[in-house]
């Protein structure tokens, strides 16, 4: 919300696809405009994304989650 209100006034606050939605079906941008703003959210996401595993090297393949533990339940000892 913070993001809206302090750059709104430059981008029209179209910080996700699903606003620049709703912002064309209540027909305050066109068809073009919607297409523009699309581009550049997905233009955004991959050069975030690129830069984010350039800063990071190192092994990205999937990790395998750790064999679940068999946990033993003490055994009562007769009285």
């Amino acid at each position: 919300m913070v993001m809206a209100y302090a750059g709104g006034h430059v981008s029209g606050a179209h910080y996700n696809p699903a606003a620049t939605l709703a912002e064309l079906l209540r027909r305050r941008i066109g068809v073009g405009g919607a297409v523009v703003y699309w581009v550049a959210q997905v233009a955004d996401f991959v050069g975030g994304a690129a830069a984010f595993l350039a800063l990071n090297p190192g092994d990205r393949a999937p990790q395998e989650k750790p064999a679940a533990r068999e946990h033993s339940r003490p055994e009562s000892t007769p009285a």
